[in-house]
């Protein structure tokens, strides 16, 4: 019988993933504005092999959320937390980047080449609510609490106002954290009203009006300033502690609300409509009511949200920094509503469902950390790489990281991006006159945190905004500051831009200008990275006894000044796949090669030195004393480890196919190339499951040589998608994983049909048949003319042995065939009934 086989291949680029025991590296798979559209996911998936071959070892993707912004949302004005872009809602389905399927596709692509993605969360606020009726707003306002709630939060608000001429008064409130004092009530505001006019004409759009001596109503009505349209924005002024404005609207009938904001240049002052009277002199504040932005209905239909879930509230009622303070959007409180612990499900979902390996930590700085350490420690969340974006000193970053991981019952995962030595790499390349030695005390590293602790990082999608007024990138010399981030402790992180270049536009894509990446250096020093860049750290133009030469005179004199423009570290190497320790050398003098002798601390593996990154030419030897030259070009870098190691990847593969047989899955694979190559291990995933090896043996591989082929039968397979990897490993230790392929099995239905029993028979009988394995069948009887008479059995049966009786009926004396199917495959048998 001829077996049926089904088999579906997943076929993706060979593009290895090097698993090695140096510091990680992370990449930033997005920026600001990148293209709208849904295409994004479908480009990140796109670059997953280029990205692995060399060495990336994490993505970092934007938030994958749907935000109040819809189809242009960047993500961070989070609106429904379990909409990956699958639901109808704020004006589209998919988001900026795509729909759940493109990013659930993007993230298989990445996991299939060993590379984790890691998730931009957004848990300090929200946007894109609904108004709502707020009493906690209410009371904070109204008892001229501080710091001030912020103006674009909130508005006044009358559903159903009778129709009357409403005057209303604004003053200025306490504004300081002892809310006693009154210096700060004098200022610039603007109020605008919205209400039903007898003409039905608005003023929305219209001129603003300025009228900076408004009366305070204390002479009768005719003190107070109309205001004639709804939409009008009427710009006031608070001249002294003690002033009052009073302005009045005559409303028809209805919904009412009015807004006011401070437009003083000074800053924020605390203004508010504090007193409403009717037209007959009857104080109405009591029908004045405040709403929020916070009432929120997902489509998702999960984690809905009121006035409960943030600042202020019962729990906590203040708007105090650093966590309870709403600097963007209405900010969160874990304590409150039930938001802690829908956030906990939200992680855990993100996690197991949509597949993200860590978590990059939105607005950290506004975050309690005894919550975020609460949140990583469910089981769903915990030992998974976390970074933190808190802008701010190292004192503060050092503090909120240490307290993160104080409080964490699994391993200490959270790191803190170093902005500290990102602003420092940035005055290093711009400022012509910088002084490297500052380079020595900067950042985190040292200051409160080491190096697993520490993700670097020199541009992001928040400093390289191009077009606006935030776009505060690192112009010159850029790859300085990476050659200083791929080579210090800690994550380094790389900015897509920066890597791959491209067009880049402003918001209305008038304008443009195109930039080339750094990825052939950037290549070259992810290479080096994994080669040499492990170990123990030191800072040798500060602890290893510089002498400064000019590079081509290392005998010569003394270089004045060169300790100004030197910068030199050393990394000791050591751990799998390592090839030995590393020196790196900046030099920012814009003329002259410079270099120096330095003391290497304890050994880097070799005596003998070269500089990997083809800036600098000739070897250079460690003397006996440990002493070393070591040198750079003007406005460059060098990096100096043990010569005459290969850096390339190990194996060069030029096939991998995977074939369904009768005996289980063939896996074959070529190699076009190898180089020190040890053994290959096969690993499988069935379904969603981890990778595991599955060869009990070692495959050994041909050593050094122009190519070989090789095979391997998987036998223990049954029905249902598998993915397998090819590992191989180098005579050092050193393990490259291969982009993974994936099969569908579907193993051929073998069945068995039995003589019935009794036979002949009257007026019953038993038919028995087995099965392989689960399948859809029929069991029906026929008469000797083809016709069906009756069906005995039909749909889903368990693989394994079966017996149907038969009754028949009033079925007359005479032969009958009784027959099994399966999709194609038929088996039948004639029977006797004898009456």
């Amino acid at each position: 019988m001829k077996n049926i086989l089904t088999a579906l291949c997943l076929v993706l680029s060979a593009a290895p993933e090097i698993l090695r025991a140096q510091d990680p590296t992370l990449m930033q798979v997005f920026y600001w504005d990148v293209p709208s559209g849904g295409v994004w996911w479908d480009s990140l998936a796109s670059k997953a092999p280029d990205l692995a071959q060399h060495g990336v070892d994490k993505v970092w993707f934007p938030s994958p959320f749907k935000g109040a912004s819809g189809g242009y949302d960047m993500g961070y004005g989070i609106a429904d937390h379990f909409d990956a872009g699958e639901f109808d809602q704020y004006g589209s389905v998919a988001t900026r980047f795509g729909t759940r399927a493109q990013l659930a596709n993007a993230i298989n692509t990445y996991h299939n080449l060993g590379v984790d993605v890691v998730c931009d969360i957004v848990m300090n606020h929200t946007l894109g609510g609904s108004l709502e009726q707020n009493d906690y707003v209410y009371n904070y306002v109204m008892a001229d609490r501080y710091p001030l709630y912020p103006y674009g939060n909130y508005m006044y608000v009358w559903n159903n106002a009778p129709a009357e001429t409403y005057y209303f008064k604004i003053k200025g409130g306490a504004n300081d954290f002892s809310e006693t004092t009154q210096d700060d009530r004098v200022g610039y505001y603007s109020v605008r009203p919205w209400f039903n006019h007898s003409s039905g004409q608005n003023a929305d759009g219209q001129a603003h009006w300025y009228e900076w001596n408004i009366g305070d109503g204390d002479s009768g009505p005719f003190d107070a300033f109309e205001i004639d349209l709804p939409g009008r924005v009427m710009e006031g002024n608070i001249a002294a502690v003690g002033d009052v404005d009073e302005y009045y609207i005559v409303h028809t009938g209805g919904y009412m609300e009015l807004k006011v904001w401070s437009s003083d240049l000074g800053g924020d002052r605390d203004f508010k409509m504090f007193e409403l009277y009717n037209s007959a002199g009857q104080n109405i504040t009591d029908s004045m009511k405040i709403h929020t932005w916070t009432a929120m209905t997902p489509a998702s239909g999960r984690f809905p949200k009121s006035a409960e879930n943030y600042h202020p509230n019962p729990v906590h009622n203040d708007i105090l920094p650093d966590y309870h303070d709403p600097v963007f959007g209405q900010d969160f409180c874990y304590w409150s509503g039930g938001t802690g612990d829908s956030l906990k499900v939200w992680g855990s979902w993100l996690t197991q469902t949509l597949g993200f390996d860590g978590y990059r930590f939105d607005v950290a700085k506004g975050i309690d950390p005894y919550y975020v350490a609460e949140w990583l420690n469910v089981s769903a969340m915990q030992n998974r790489y976390a970074v933190a974006e808190h802008w701010s000193d190292v004192s503060a970053i050092s503090y909120w990281v240490n307290t993160v991981n104080n409080n964490l019952t699994g391993s200490k995962t959270m790191t803190g991006f170093d902005f500290p030595l990102r602003y420092a790499l940035q005055s290093m390349c711009d400022d012509p006159n910088y002084d490297v030695r500052n380079l020595h005390s900067a950042g985190l590293y040292n200051n409160g945190l080491d190096g697993p602790y520490i993700s670097t990082f020199v541009n992001n999608h928040d400093v390289w905004r191009p077009y606006t007024s935030a776009h505060d990138p690192i112009i010159n010399d850029l790859i300085l500051a990476y050659a200083v981030i791929m080579t210090n402790p800690g994550t380094a992180t790389l900015f897509w831009p920066d890597y791959y270049g491209g067009t880049f536009y402003n918001s209305d894509q008038t304008e443009s200008f195109t930039m080339t990446g750094l990825k052939t250096e950037l290549d070259r020093l992810l290479e080096i990275r994994h080669s040499f860049v492990s170990g123990v750290f030191h800072k040798l133009s500060e602890t290893g006894n510089p002498v400064y030469k000019k590079g081509n005179d290392r005998y010569g004199a003394d270089y004045a000044g060169a300790e100004t423009r030197l910068y030199i570290t050393e990394r000791e190497g050591g751990g799998s796949g390592s090839k030995g320790g590393s020196i790196l050398i900046v030099n920012t003098h814009p003329t002259d090669t410079l270099g120096a002798w330095v003391t290497v601390q304890n050994s880097i593996g070799s005596n003998t030195l070269q500089d990997y990154t083809g800036n600098r030419s000739g070897q250079e030897t460690i003397a006996a004393d440990n002493r070393v030259f070591v040198h750079a070009n003007p406005r460059s870098y060098a990096i100096w480890a043990p010569a005459g190691q290969d850096i390339a990847l190990p194996v060069e593969l030029s096939s991998f196919s995977l074939h369904q047989s009768d005996d289980g899955v063939e896996i074959t694979w070529s190699t076009a190339s190898e180089t020190d190559n040890a053994w290959f291990e096969i690993e499988r995933s069935a379904g969603r499951k981890p990778f595991t090896r599955i060869n009990e043996r070692r495959i050994l591989a041909a050593g050094n040589s122009a190519g070989a082929r090789y095979s391997y039968l998987d036998s223990t397979v049954s029905d249902g998608p598998y993915s397998y990897r090819l590992v191989d490993v180098s005579l050092d230790g050193a393990r490259t994983v291969h982009p993974a392929k994936t099969i569908n099995v579907v193993r051929p239905l073998n069945f068995t049909l039995q003589q019935n029993y009794p036979n002949p028979f009257n007026p019953a009988t038993r038919i028995a048949f087995t099965l392989s394995r689960e399948a859809d069948i029929e069991l029906s009887v026929y008469d000797m003319r083809g016709r069906k008479v009756m069906t005995l059995a039909r749909g889903r049966h368990a693989a394994g042995s079966h017996s149907v009786r038969l009754n028949v009926g009033t079925l007359a004396s005479g032969v009958y065939v009784y027959r099994l199917q399966s999709g194609s495959l038929v088996k039948s048998k004639k029977m006797l009934l004898v009456r």
